[in-house]
């Protein structure tokens, strides 16, 4: 049975949650590869589709139930971290530099804050856990 939540059904809501954590993700692979290394869109959009969907899973489906929000956000941050470095340096042949890695590690920053409120709002409407 579908749970109304403001008019909107229980499906809705998870694809609210996704396009909330693809946008938010998406944004910050423009600014820290997509503005700074003038890497195509098209790549970015795929890259950022695809760790939105495996966050999304592994994340606020399997783990946020049993782990706190500030576990899951450190493990989001070390998550994207890691993707991002990889897909730099590995697809693109970017270089770990200091300066590549500072990017790197910015836009890990932007996506766990960005996580941070998602995780939150997951517990408080849809768990109904306190936060």
């Amino acid at each position: 049975m579908d749970q109304k939540f403001y008019g909107r059904s229980e499906s809705m809501r998870y694809f609210q949650i996704l396009l909330i954590k693809f946008a938010s993700i998406f944004l910050s692979l423009v600014v820290a590869l997509g503005w700074v290394q003038n890497l195509n869109w098209i790549h970015l959009l795929v890259i950022g589709f695809l760790y939105s969907l495996v966050s999304y899973i592994v994340g606020e489906i399997i783990l946020l139930p049993y782990v706190n929000n500030t576990i899951l956000t450190l493990l989001d941050f070390v998550l994207s971290l890691m993707v991002i470095t990889f897909v730099g340096n590995r697809l693109y042949g970017m270089d770990l530099t200091l300066i590549n890695l500072s990017f790197f590690a910015s836009a890990a920053i932007f996506i766990a804050v960005v996580e941070w409120v998602v995780h939150a709002y997951v517990q408080k409407n849809m768990l109904k856990r306190p936060l």
